[in-house]
C-alpha cells in the first residue's frame, strides 16, 4: 500500500511498476542440499568416474531451494545432492538420476 494522506490516488487504483535489478549474471542452478556455503565459496560433490570428487565453486545466490554457482563445471555436471554429508573426496559412489 501506497501512502495517500491528501486522498489523491483514488480507492481501487492499480499502477506498473519497473525495478531495475542490474546485469544478469550467469548462473548453474542446483538444489540448496547439494552445497555447503561459506563466505562467497559453495562446495559440492560432483560425479567423475564414479567417484566423488569435492569441488569450491563461486557462491552467487540463493532462492526457495535452489542455490546458484558459478557455471563452470559445465552443463551435465552430475552433482551430489543426497547423502553428501557421508561423503569425502574420492569416495566411490554410483550415479543415479532423480527426475522431479
Amino acid at each position: 500500500d501506497l501512502p495517500n494522506p491528501s486522498r489523491r490516488l483514488p480507492v481501487y487504483t492499480t499502477g506498473e511498476l519497473t525495478l531495475g535489478v542490474g546485469t544478469p549474471i550467469a548462473a548453474m542452478e542446483l538444489p540448496l542440499s547439494s552445497a555447503v556455503i561459506r563466505g562467497k565459496k559453495a562446495t559440492l560433490f560432483v560425479v567423475e568416474g564414479g567417484v566423488a570428487r569435492q569441488k569450491a565453486v563461486a557462491y552467487v545466490g540463493e532462492r526457495a531451494g535452489s542455490v546458484f554457482v558459478d557455471p563452470g563445471l559445465g552443463e551435465g555436471a552430475q552433482v551430489v545432492s543426497e547423502g553428501r554429508a557421508l561423503l569425502q573426496d574420492g569416495d566411490a559412489v554410483r550415479a543415479r538420476e532423480v527426475r522431479p
